[in-house]
């Protein structure tokens, strides 16, 4: 096995687009360090807003049925179940 040379991209500047090539395998690129740091934000940034997703679509259910179980089965009736009650009552724990 051969030691891993540092070569430049062709056309880029050298201080900023570098990879190791490893002659170990048939031509493959090895990232540096800046390249695998922003590899590495952008999957963290990908993760954040999938779970986000995931949060907001787990929660919405739970919203909706504490808020409507604060309203009278007419307003329920009316349409807007997102809405906060009109008439906020605890007369429907009972």
């Amino acid at each position: 096995m051969k030691k891993s040379t540092l070569i430049n991209h062709v056309n880029c500047d050298s201080r900023y687009h570098r990879a190791l090539y490893s002659h170990a395998g048939e031509g493959e690129i090895v990232m540096n360090i800046r390249e695998t740091m922003r590899a590495s934000r952008l999957f963290v940034a990908v993760t954040i807003f999938i779970l986000v997703l995931f949060a907001i679509y787990f929660v919405v259910p739970l919203y909706v049925m504490l808020v409507n179980s604060f309203k009278p089965l007419s307003e329920i009736r009316a349409g807007n179940m997102l809405a906060f009650p009109e008439e906020f009552s605890f007369d429907f724990w009972k």
